[in-house]
């Protein structure tokens, strides 16, 4: 093969690795609370931009925080043990998309045993979790005008007792911090490829003009 044949093919192959898709990423990212829970909330987003390239995944992260207090009365006659702590839920819905987050929070226990007719007073719980989802089908859902999800924060008390005189109250808030992220793919050449393309074949020009000397 001559060497305007090698150039040619030379420059062909760069071309097609100019031309290969790459990958990139568009990230939002929303906030809700601390709220009182249970509650529900809307999520808007901004869809995918098609001119960017073409939507190939979409992901959906949500970090959940929960902080609360749980008081434990011993109304009975003798001595009461307890265990108590939080669990708080998150969960948000897109179309054929949805991302759960389990929170779990520290426990409150004895000893020492509470005594007949005391309280606890208010005891901190707090924790936080997140959880992830990944689509790759449904994606014209998120091109449309409007992006939006339901998001819906319930929390409950986990509570054991020797002693069925001994209750428990709580109180509990949760906040979301959601981020949803575009995966998109172009096959648009970058400026730094053209040139590295511009270069290698001003470098194949001299060496043809050398050789033939």
């Amino acid at each position: 093969m001559n060497n305007t044949g090698k150039i040619g093919l030379t420059a062909a192959a760069l071309m097609a690795c100019a031309s290969a898709a790459s990958a990139g990423t568009v990230t939002q990212t929303r906030m809700f609370g601390p709220t009182k829970t249970a509650w529900s909330h809307t999520f808007s987003f901004a869809p995918f931009n098609p001119a960017l390239g073409t939507l190939v995944k979409v992901t959906d992260i949500i970090t959940e925080n929960l902080s609360g207090t749980v008081e434990i009365t011993n109304s009975g006659s003798s001595s009461a043990t307890y265990t108590a702590f939080l669990t708080d839920t998150a969960t948000k819905t897109f179309s054929g998309l949805t991302t759960m987050s389990k929170t779990i929070s520290n426990k409150v226990s004895s000893p020492p045993p509470l005594a007949p007719g005391g309280s606890t007073g208010p005891l901190a719980l707090s924790g936080s979790s997140t959880g992830s989802a990944t689509t790759t089908s449904g994606l014209a859902a998120f091109e449309g005008a409007s992006v939006v999800a339901t998001a819906k924060d319930v929390g409950a008390l986990s509570f054991s007792s020797d002693t069925a005189n001994a209750t428990a109250t709580f109180d509990g808030t949760g906040q979301v911090i959601d981020k949803l992220i575009y995966t998109y793919t172009t096959k648009v050449p970058e400026p730094g490829t053209l040139a590295l393309i511009g270069s290698a074949l001003a470098g194949l020009a001299v060496f043809r003009r050398r050789k033939r000397k």
